[in-house]
């Protein structure tokens, strides 16, 4: 309301100096004459452009806040007002041609012109104002994810050349090539398959669920062989899922934490289970271990915060990564996130 009262104002003001545009009021007027004729023309537009004020306010106040601000409701609104408040002003102060209904419409129309125009321009300065602030917003967006995606190669990397990981698993070729040739070469093909899918993947903060499925196929099995068979595990994931988009070394970052967290610590080792289902339009992919069960260290790693920081970045609060107790011990780790409808 303090705005459209101030722009009464400023509009009164505009309408009235059409009364001292006119020559011969300067020249059989005298200027206190003059003075006192805009005064009576300024309140009479101020009358008006008042009344139209409240129009405006009582329209944004029912139809803007609804909706999208139309300028098409505020051209109804100013019409509307000028034409109330000039027949108010008629029954306030009646003078002369100001009762004839052609005298109204005319006033009125003019007022449509002048305030219209003003509330076109300001309608086109709030939508670039709104405009700006999106891009600015999809700006930002695109920035995080552009620095979340280099984070997450830089993290990838890392994971893939730690040196105890390399070293215990070359050692274990070694020792397999002389004990169990057979493993041995099962181990480095494994091994290999899980370089290969983890260096040579596609761009972008998301990829595949199947491709997650290969890579950490391959990763169990590098570490189920390298653990003596204390590591057991499965997937069960329907084929449908397979081409579902998913967080970019999400099902790989859980899985290490089951078996760094949960299934190394336990002197019996312990299983791992890969499941996923949709229901209610989200994907639900679990990672449960039956290893030693809730930590210190559960949950604040780097690898759960990119996760989250993904589905946050790409799905808003729809989607989540939930880690609760897998009875009667281990953990259980699930990412859900929306999906379409699928074939």
């Amino acid at each position: 309301m303090p705005i459209n009262l101030t722009g009464a104002v400023i509009v009164a003001s505009v309408m009235s100096t059409q009364f001292l545009a006119q020559p011969f009021i300067w020249k059989y007027f005298a200027n206190d004459e003059i003075f006192a004729g805009w005064i009576l023309i300024f309140r009479d537009r101020l009358f008006v452009a008042i009344g139209i004020a409240f129009a405006l306010s009582a329209a944004e106040a029912f139809a803007w806040r609804k909706s999208n601000p139309s300028l098409l409701i505020a051209f109804a609104a100013i019409v509307c007002g000028a034409f109330v408040s000039e027949m108010l002003l008629i029954e306030i102060d009646p003078q002369g041609d100001r009762n004839e209904l052609p005298a109204v419409i005319g006033r009125t129309i003019r007022w449509a012109i002048a305030a219209g125009a003003g509330c076109a321009i300001l309608y086109l300065w709030r939508q670039s104002e709104s405009i700006a602030a999106l891009n600015h917003e999809t700006e930002i967006g695109r920035v995080k994810a552009e620095r979340l995606f280099a984070r997450l190669r830089m993290d990838a990397l890392q994971r893939q050349i730690e040196p105890h990981f390399l070293f215990n698993t070359f050692a274990t070729i070694r020792r397999l090539q002389r004990s169990q040739p057979e493993k041995g070469r099962m181990l480095l093909s494994r091994f290999i398959e899980f370089l290969r899918g983890s260096l040579d993947r596609r761009s972008g903060i998301s990829t595949l669920l199947g491709d997650e499925i290969l890579i950490g196929s391959a990763y169990l099995d590098v570490c189920s062989i390298r653990m003596g068979g204390l590591l057991r595990w499965s997937i069960d994931v329907p084929t449908a899922l397979h081409d579902v988009d998913f967080p970019r070394y999400g099902l790989a970052t859980l899985l290490e934490n089951a078996i760094k967290h949960g299934i190394a610590p336990s002197p019996d080792g312990g299983v791992i289970a890969v499941s996923g289902r949709v229901e209610g339009g989200l994907l639900g992919v679990t990672v449960s271990d039956t290893g030693v069960g809730f930590s210190m260290d559960h949950g604040a790693g780097q690898g759960l915060a990119n996760i989250r920081e993904q589905l946050a970045l790409r799905y808003g609060s729809s989607a989540s990564l939930s880690l609760t107790a897998n009875r009667p011990n281990g953990v259980r780790a699930t990412i859900r996130l929306p999906v379409g409808q699928l074939e």
